[in-house]
């Protein structure tokens, strides 16, 4: 099924048949607050209800209930999902480029404990990620013999 962008910016706010970054922060953005309660139209109504729905099918399973916050570095933008500081199981990093995108999970050894990594030793992650040229190897492999 091929849905036109102007189809898609309808349901899900302007901008969001861009990118899956404007998508994702027009949804993540959407809260509760910002719904049209005394709008007439019903369409409204079911349209943000749907919005709110996919935020929860979206987030289910993810750190986002100690919040989300915007991410992002000389290359990449994105979310980060969860705060560290208040301990939870895992934190996820979402970085989104014109050229593709990756997320990153932090979390303990098992899943079951509080995840053991600060939000100083993210941001350092995340600035320190950039794209290797198609040209030039990932790792550069050194022989010592």
């Amino acid at each position: 099924m091929d849905i036109s962008p102007q189809k898609l910016e309808s349901v899900f706010g302007r901008g969001s048949a861009q990118s899956d970054y404007s998508f994702l922060e027009n949804l993540y953005e959407f809260t509760p607050d910002k719904m049209h309660r005394w709008g007439l139209s019903p369409s409204v109504h079911y349209r943000e209800q749907m919005l709110l729905m996919l935020k929860i099918v979206v987030l289910s399973g993810r750190s986002a209930d100690t919040g989300i916050f915007n991410i992002q570095n000389q290359s990449y933008r994105g979310f980060q999902l969860g705060d560290p500081q208040a301990h939870p199981r895992r934190v996820t990093v979402q970085l989104y480029s014109d050229e593709g995108s990756f997320e990153i999970t932090f979390a303990d050894d098992d899943g079951r404990g509080p995840v053991a990594v600060t939000q100083p030793e993210i941001n350092r992650i995340v600035q320190s990620l950039r794209r290797v040229p198609k040209d030039e190897p990932a790792a550069k492999i050194t022989n010592r013999n």
